[in-house]
C-alpha cells in the first residue's frame, strides 16, 4: 500500500518542536495597562508545548496546535552573509578604501 508522508525528507525528522515553534506566531488583540484592548494586533510566538503537529515544507513549517489552529511560520534562511572564498565587502571597508 502507500506510505506515511509525514516524514517523507530527511529534514522533517531532525525538527523539533522547540524549533518550529520559534518560527511561529500567532496574532493575538493588543491590550493596554487596563487590559482593554487596543485595536492593534500583536505577534505572539507558539510555545513548544502548544504544538500539536508540523509539517515542514522547506521554505516554510505549518503548525497545528493543540486548540486546533493552523499556522504557518517561514523558516529563516541560511546565512547569506558569510562570502564563499575571499574578503567580506561591506558599505565600512568600501569606506575604509576610499
Amino acid at each position: 500500500m502507500s506510505e506515511s508522508k509525514t516524514a517523507d525528507s530527511p529534514a522533517e525528522t531532525e525538527l523539533t518542536k522547540s524549533q518550529v515553534a520559534a518560527w511561529v506566531f500567532r496574532e493575538v488583540p493588543e491590550v493596554d495597562d487596563e487590559g482593554k484592548p487596543t485595536g492593534e494586533m500583536a505577534k505572539k510566538p507558539v510555545r513548544p508545548d502548544e504544538v500539536f503537529a508540523f509539517r515542514d515544507y522547506g521554505t516554510h513549517v505549518v503548525v497545528v496546535t493543540i486548540d486546533g489552529r493552523k499556522l504557518k511560520g517561514d523558516k529563516p534562511k541560511a546565512d547569506t552573509k558569510k562570502p564563499a572564498q575571499g574578503k567580506a565587502e561591506t558599505a565600512d571597508t568600501k569606506k575604509a578604501e576610499k
